[in-house]
């Protein structure tokens, strides 16, 4: 399903297939579901880092409509972020591993 990423100490570097993203604590981070990701933690000096993963199983999460605020509210368009486009040629080992009927497969 869908991941929704909430950092709560510590920042990380999100790379989807469309790009890389670098997400502050207290940021929201949204992978739609059947996007390739990883996570890294971009600050190795970082004491810590923890935060919240929230997976939603069935249908997609949205945004409410703005309502009675208009053009006020608070989820206009200047408010998100998205990744940018990036490159990477690496020569090393990968482990894919995707998850189907709740189970991990590598």
């Amino acid at each position: 399903g869908d991941l929704l990423i909430v950092p709560q100490m510590g920042t990380l570097d999100i790379v989807t297939e469309f790009g890389r993203i670098m997400l502050a604590p207290h940021e929201i981070c949204v992978i739609p579901r059947g996007v390739r990701f990883s996570v890294a933690i971009a600050d190795e000096a970082a004491p810590a880092t923890r935060g919240y993963i929230f997976e939603l199983y069935q249908g997609h999460l949205q945004l409410p409509d703005l309502g009675p605020i208009g053009a006020n509210g608070l989820a206009n368009a200047r408010d998100f972020l998205y990744p940018c486009a990036a490159f990477e040629d690496r020569d090393c080992e990968y482990t894919v591993i995707n998850k189907f009927g709740g189970k991990f497969f590598s």
